[in-house]
């Protein structure tokens, strides 16, 4: 393996992450250089490494983890592709099929929920990413109530 310079690795959320953002930018066409993206991208990443402190998320695929992450962004950064349900947009592009569905909506409310209920003391995340995020961005209910179907 080392005349081939073969690596193994094992895969983790931040290897998927770039994936579905550059998924996000090709598919609705936004500017790299808008604050908007800007701010899907630092939230995404946040919500990413937030996410790996939460015990129940261990249970998830690290591809389910890092597309719920990209999906929570999408819906508090208000980034939309006009005429079509966001949900359905969403899960489609990141090709999340009917099997997997039901986990992916498990994974996002599982986030969701470790966010509005993050320990006060455990401050290193927030912290880091202080200067880029507003943390008053309401979230709401991330799901149409036909969305877990």
């Amino acid at each position: 393996m080392d005349k081939l310079q073969y690596g193994f690795c094992i895969p983790t959320e931040g290897g998927f992450i770039p994936i579905y953002i550059q998924l996000v930018k090709e598919y609705l066409n936004i500017d790299p250089s808008s604050q908007i993206y800007m701010d899907f991208v630092e939230l995404t990443n946040y919500i990413c490494e937030m996410s790996k402190l939460c015990y129940h998320t261990i249970t998830f695929l690290p591809s389910i983890v890092a597309s719920a992450s990209a999906y929570i962004a999408l819906h508090t950064t208000k980034i939309r592709y006009p005429n079509i349900d966001f949900t359905e947009q969403i899960v489609n592009l990141f090709r999340i099929n009917a099997t997997n569905r039901g986990t992916f909506c498990h994974c996002v409310t599982t986030i969701q929920n470790y966010l509005f209920n993050y320990p006060e003391n455990l401050r290193a995340i927030p912290d880091k990413y202080q200067r880029v995020i507003n943390f008053d961005m309401p979230m709401g209910n991330l799901f149409p109530p036909n969305a877990r179907t």
